[in-house]
């Protein structure tokens, strides 16, 4: 039996966040304050984060990681800002 893995966020400065693994398109967690996951697989997935007050000026926040082996263990990590 598989463990799903976990991943979650060092820092919480935006209000919307996105979890989506970029190989088959699913998306495992998106909404209010979602800074950590524990249901991730084995794969490529990219983290957005953004805040729906500013209008089109906001900044928006995306990351990439590889989950190589799912396990219990938490996989920290911080966000960097993107154009």
């Amino acid at each position: 039996m598989v463990v799903p893995g976990n991943a979650s966020l060092t820092q919480g400065t935006y209000t919307n966040y996105s979890w989506t693994n970029i190989s088959n398109g699913q998306i495992y967690g998106n909404g209010s304050f979602i800074t950590s996951v524990s249901n991730l697989d084995a794969d490529t997935y990219v983290v957005m984060g953004n805040s729906p007050y500013g209008g089109c000026n906001t900044p928006t926040m995306t990351d990439a990681f590889q989950l190589l082996e799912p396990n219990p263990l938490i996989c920290t990590f911080s966000l960097l800002l993107h154009k």
